[in-house]
């Protein structure tokens, strides 16, 4: 048995009542070749760490946000002189002062880690300010919403959306290359990253959008490297979750009077064929970039709506429980569920066909707080309790992050050998 060292607790998985249905589901391997990491904080709210057990092939980032000793900043968290910190295999790496002056939000919305790095986005009274890892990269007038960012060799992309609710703007480096009085596609949800609309595809850029013709219809688009084209939807649909461009070819997901659930790809539709009813359907992918899709799907007219995976020409997968998600993932033979309580507060989350045992009463702040990769689910967990402290669960260890404010985002990173 593993050795587990004594400042961390020892995760038991307990089989209850989160069953997953119509799918015999094959434990995740465990890694066993591990190595310490401990926290040493050193600013503002900040102390000594606990060790936590990291494989040795895995660098684990964190974000946080951190308030000064004492103060209550459930009560009141945008007036506490706090700090935004990145975590590397629990090491305190940055830490910048949260404040209009320095363009930096506690908000967990505005703020993601992109390869190791600490990116965040910030409007002024005029301007919208990107960062990376604390140093200003991008400076714009405008106050936009940012559905996605993209960094890449050739500079800085993002996909802004007027807080006005006026439009959007797809923008290189600041300067505008594609502008549009539509929303983007898919609206954001619980379970959705609202930043992360905005991504490549076989080196393009990519992202969809929805408006209104002048009729009143409905009108959806895909944008290719700042090219929009008019997607055309099948008779059978009249409902559309999300629009995804896969390997050049463009997926719509929807569903209509005759369909319960489908994608249709470049003409050809896939059904799902099974069920009465679907609402709130994702384009996702596991880490070996396979593509899948989750939302909730209804057995017959007499039931409510189960969470759901169903991936095109398979069976759809069901988890029991009439719930809200917090979290839905899949990952080769691995799923994982997390389920909401009021707010963001977790009231189970489940591995496979176990419900996992949490520390305690907790928040995951953001669906960017929770990760399945390589079959191993990471969750940042934030405590109701100001006496406790968040802590990144693993399925081998418990790792304390000694600060008073909350947890916003884990990033695994699987190190090349």
């Amino acid at each position: 048995m593993r050795k587990i060292y004594h400042t961390l607790t020892i995760i038991l998985l307990v089989a209850v009542s989160c069953s997953l249905q119509d799918m015999d589901l094959i434990p995740g391997p465990r890694r066993n070749d591990t190595e310490k990491a401990g926290a040493r904080g050193n600013g503002t709210g900040g102390g000594e760490g606990q060790e936590a057990i990291v494989p040795k092939d895995t660098i684990l980032y964190v974000s946080a946000v951190a308030f000064p000793k004492g103060y209550n900043w459930q009560r009141d968290s945008a007036c506490g002189g706090g700090n935004l910190q990145l975590y590397r295999n629990g090491k305190l790496v940055l830490e910048e002062t949260v404040s209009y002056g320095n363009c930096v939000s506690e908000a967990a919305d505005m703020h993601r880690i992109i390869d190791g790095h600490l990116v965040s986005d910030y409007s002024t009274d005029s301007e919208t300010v990107i960062k990376v890892d604390g140093k200003e990269k991008v400076r714009y007038a405008g106050r936009e919403m940012i559905a996605g960012i993209l960094i890449r060799e050739d500079g800085i992309w993002t996909l802004g959306e007027m807080r006005d609710l006026s439009g959007l703007k797809l923008r290189k480096n600041g300067e505008e290359v594609f502008t549009s009085f539509c929303r983007v596609v898919p609206d954001v949800n619980p379970t959705t990253v609202a930043d992360a609309r905005l991504y490549e595809d076989e080196g393009d850029i990519c992202f969809a959008m929805t408006g209104i013709s002048g009729g009143g219809k409905g009108l959806y688009y895909i944008v290719v490297n700042g090219d929009q084209k008019l997607l055309e939807l099948p008779s059978a649909m009249n409902k559309v979750y999300d629009i995804r461009r896969i390997g050049g070819e463009t997926s719509i997901l929807g569903s209509g009077p005759g369909m319960v659930l489908g994608i249709s790809t470049e003409g050809n539709t896939v059904s799902c064929g099974f069920g009465y009813a679907s609402r709130d359907f994702r384009f996702a992918f596991d880490s070996s970039g396979k593509m899948y899709t989750y939302g909730y799907l209804r057995r017959n007219s007499t039931v409510g709506f189960n969470p759901a995976i169903w991936e095109p020409g398979s069976s759809p997968v069901l988890a029991s429980g009439e719930i809200q998600l917090l979290y839905m993932a899949k990952d080769g033979g691995n799923t994982a569920v997390i389920r909401a309580g009021e707010g963001r507060a977790v009231k189970e989350a489940c591995l496979n066909l176990y419900q996992l045992e949490l520390p305690f009463g907790c928040r995951l702040m953001s669906p960017r707080a929770a990760e399945l990769t390589g079959g191993r689910l990471v969750m940042g967990l934030t405590p109701y309790s100001l006496s406790e402290r968040p802590v990144v669960w693993t399925r081998d260890s418990l790792f304390r992050y000694d600060i008073n404010g909350y947890l916003t985002g884990v990033q695994t990173i699987i190190k090349e050998k």
